[in-house]
């Protein structure tokens, strides 16, 4: 059996929390010759000396924009430079290049994680993640306004007055569509069968929200005042018909949805922020075509985030704010039925041609920036069926 694991790493600074991850991945007996490091960088020789030495216990490559360039010119000789403008220098979706290694490599596994990240010592990552991904379904919890909300999983706490307190109003994740904040969001918990092809783990401290729900917390350095601790479910699988916000920061996948799971390129049009998240929905309205599924939950991370400056991140957001309301919705009134269920691959082809008939309901800036998006999804599947 097939046991390789890739560890998707996107970074530019020193990860000094692999040492964690390798102390945990040891505790638990895992096989470090089994696990592939796939590090996506910017090149700097400087901190990839210093990489080097913190990643020596492991099998790991670096995978910068030289090392891309090679890829892209030995996989697509003259026409090299159209797809290589899907992965595009300095953004998040420099991150889908790892994926296209797992996939190529036909690994058994893959596994995201960001580099502000650490593990819990006493939980076994790998195993969390394994156990999840590839599990049959029983139960689904079906949203009453079709979108889960993460951070209703979390125990939340926050400091009033000097003291400790519980958070009892509702939180939102970062991506969560502000039309559906005040939507009657009841769950109800349904029997079904299939199975699980990703896992979201989620995240203890910093939770992942939006620069405007930060500054509302009187956050202007990058960190709300909410500190997610716990728990209320180790494992919540999400029914379909529901969207649902994927961090990439620590999430698990069957390679075999690579093709549909396509980190969005930002800083198009000035707009950021959105790449997990729209690519978390694609994947979900695909998943669900398939008949497949997506959980949340174990195993978590602690999120150790940098202070940053909250006011250049919602400058960055607001403009993906307003396409993210819109996108969402179209994707909900998609029926399933349109996208192409013989694999992901042609599911995501399918889903993404429905997406651009939404276009002629569209105009000025918006229309002009999803086109953009739409035409890399496509070149994306394009990539992908070359190398499968």
């Amino acid at each position: 059996m097939n046991n390789r694991i890739a560890f998707i790493i996107p970074s530019i600074r020193v990860f000094e929390g692999w040492k964690e991850y390798i102390k945990n991945f040891e505790n638990f007996g895992h096989d470090l010759s089994k696990i592939e490091v796939l590090f996506i960088d910017e090149g700097d020789e400087t901190t990839r000396k210093k990489i080097k030495q913190i990643f020596s216990e492991t099998n790991f490559e670096f995978f910068g924009p030289a090392e891309r360039e090679i890829f892209f010119r030995e996989n697509f000789g003259a026409n090299w430079q159209k797809y290589i403008e899907v992965i595009p220098k300095r953004t998040h979706a420099e991150t889908s290049f790892g994926m296209l290694i797992a996939l190529q490599r036909k690994m058994n596994l893959a596994i995201e994680i960001d580099d502000d990240t650490l593990p819990f010592q006493d939980h076994d990552f790998i195993g969390s993640h394994r156990k999840v991904v590839g599990s049959d379904v029983k139960e689904v919890t079906n949203s009453s306004s079709k979108f889960y909300n993460v951070m209703e999983n979390l125990v939340c706490n926050r400091i009033e007055n000097g003291k400790e307190v519980t958070v009892k109003e509702k939180l939102y994740p970062r991506g969560f569509p502000y039309y559906k904040r005040l939507s009657d969001l009841r769950y109800t918990k349904i029997k079904a069968n299939g199975n699980i092809v990703l896992n979201q783990g989620l995240w203890f401290k910093i939770p992942d929200f939006d620069a405007l729900s930060i500054l509302a917390e009187d956050g202007t350095e990058g960190h709300p005042q909410t500190r997610s601790q716990s728990l209320k479910e180790e494992s919540v699988v999400v029914d379909k018909n529901n969207l649902v916000t994927i961090c990439s920061m620590n999430v698990a996948f069957d390679p075999k949805v690579v093709p549909a799971f396509y980190q969005m390129p930002m800083k198009y049009m000035n707009i950021d922020r959105f790449d997990d998240i729209w690519s978390g929905f694609f994947v979900k309205k695909v998943v669900d075509a398939m008949g497949d599924y997506v959980s949340l939950g174990k195993p978590c991370v602690v999120h150790e985030k940098a202070k940053r400056d909250t006011f250049k991140d919602l400058k960055a957001e607001m403009d993906g704010m307003v396409v993210n309301e819109r996108l969402s919705q179209m994707l909900l009134d998609m029926d399933n039925d349109k996208i192409d269920n013989s694999d992901y691959l042609l599911g995501y082809r399918s889903m993404t041609h429905e997406l651009q008939k939404g276009l002629t309901s569209l105009d000025g800036w918006m229309k002009d920036y999803l086109d953009y998006v739409f035409r890399m999804m496509l070149l994306w599947t394009e990539i992908c069926e070359k190398i499968i």
